[in-house]
């Protein structure tokens, strides 16, 4: 029997409307101390990162800390990570990376994000 799928929503909302970097950096810290306990759990072989990717362009987490651990995975652990404007480094380490272009989004026509769908 294949387990159900777990999601742990981490996150206050959109970084280029902060209300406090700090408090966005420390959101970041818990979310990628959650992903260091499910990479460390044998019973997890998929974690999806929504948006780790803006996270390291924004210096939020110091790439050299999520490059090590991403090194360090398990063989048979898939990781994704989402988000635009993935560094280099992360980019040598990756086995497939896809890039998507916009063609029609509710955000252009007044939909602000909602909950379940982009967070």
């Amino acid at each position: 029997m294949v387990p159900l799928p777990t999601w742990d929503p981490v996150g206050e909302g959109f970084t280029w409307d902060t209300q406090g970097k700090a408090a966005d950096i420390e959101c970041c810290r818990q979310g990628w101390d959650l992903a260091l306990r499910h990479f460390a759990d044998p019973g997890v072989d998929f974690v999806l990162l929504d948006e780790l990717k803006v996270v390291l362009q924004l210096d939020y987490l110091p790439a050299s800390e999520i490059v090590t651990a991403l090194k360090a995975k398990r063989p048979d652990q898939h990781i994704v990570l989402t988000g635009r404007g993935a560094r280099s480094e992360v980019i040598e380490l990756a086995d497939l990376i896809s890039e998507m272009r916009e063609i029609k989004h509710p955000f252009t026509r007044g939909v602000m994000a909602q909950p379940g769908i982009e967070f």
